[in-house]
């Protein structure tokens, strides 16, 4: 016997977002997490934190603004200041 209810149901069920279909409707919102080094770097914390929820079915994370490519030194404070440094190497 199923207990959900019609929302709890849907909660599960595919979404189609333009040309991208989510397997479910689960979705991690962005989070400041404050794991980065002090020059503002992803660090290994950061990637099991999302692998976790990936793994745990979010079919869409948020992530924070994260440094990935060295054209900023710590968060840039905009994207005009990200664009600044140039393309990345």
């Amino acid at each position: 016997m199923d207990h959900q209810t019609a929302s709890e149901q849907q909660l599960f069920q595919s979404l189609h977002l333009g040309t991208l279909t989510l397997p479910n409707r689960v979705v991690m919102t962005a989070v400041k997490l404050g794991y980065a080094t002090k020059k503002g770097e992803t660090t290994d914390r950061h990637i099991a934190f999302y692998v976790r929820w990936a793994q745990g079915g979010a079919s869409l994370i948020v992530a924070e603004p994260l440094s990935i490519l060295p054209i900023c030194h710590g968060p840039c404070s905009s994207p005009s200041e990200a664009t600044a440094h140039g393309p990345a190497p």
